[in-house]
């Protein structure tokens, strides 16, 4: 059985750690590369089908949502401020978390 190689200082390094992090790595490039393309795509798609005056106007033109019963506005708002406090929430359990990691590395 091979050992794991040391890092100065630190100890051994977990080669099954090392492989998950680099496939984590390929599934995060992966993605964000994906995403890169993606707004490559549609951002001229969107501004393509703008209107060529759409910049132009004086003033705004009237939003859909101006003749919205007052319980339909109502419900999109609390919809918005639940997706807020949702990802709130998400962000707050990555950083907590993270903190928990480096505490339990610290104490083995």
């Amino acid at each position: 059985m091979t050992e794991s190689p040391r890092l100065p200082g630190k100890g051994r390094i977990d080669v099954g750690m090392a492989a998950g992090a680099r496939a984590h790595a390929l599934v995060v490039g992966s993605a964000i590369g994906r995403d890169v393309c993606w707004y490559l795509v549609a951002i001229p798609l969107v501004v393509a089908r703008l209107p060529s005056d759409y910049f132009t106007h004086a003033q705004r033109p009237a939003q859909a949502t101006t003749g919205a019963p007052l319980l339909v506005r109502l419900g999109k708002n609390l919809l918005g401020i639940l997706i807020v406090l949702v990802g709130v929430a998400m962000w707050g359990v990555v950083v907590s978390n993270r903190k928990f990691c480096t505490l339990s590395r610290t104490l083995s």
